[in-house]
């Protein structure tokens, strides 16, 4: 009566085998999932800033459709520009 299923609860250690696989899998679904759903995914580009989302314009981009649709003039285009390199510089 105690050996009923055999080799434990079914298929032996193949049974085992496949239902740990199942659970990594499915583990490692749950958190690409989550780490692809938060806004902020932490990619960087090569020069160490961050990538903005599609859609989303970077600190740059803002910068300079600001200065073509004459939101600010060229002096102060040329201070933010620069205020942003000396941001982005290694210390």
């Amino acid at each position: 009566m105690m050996n009923w299923y055999g080799n434990g609860m079914g298929g032996g250690s193949g049974f085992w085998l496949l239902m740990m696989l199942f659970w990594v899998v499915l583990l490692a679904v749950i958190v690409f999932a989550v780490i692809r759903l938060l806004p902020g995914n932490g990619r960087a580009d090569a020069a160490g800033s961050a990538v903005p989302a599609p859609g989303v314009e970077s600190p740059d981009q803002i910068l300079d459709r600001m200065f073509a649709t004459g939101e600010i003039d060229e002096q102060t285009y040329r201070a933010r520009r620069s205020a942003l390199m000396q941001m982005r510089k290694p210390s």
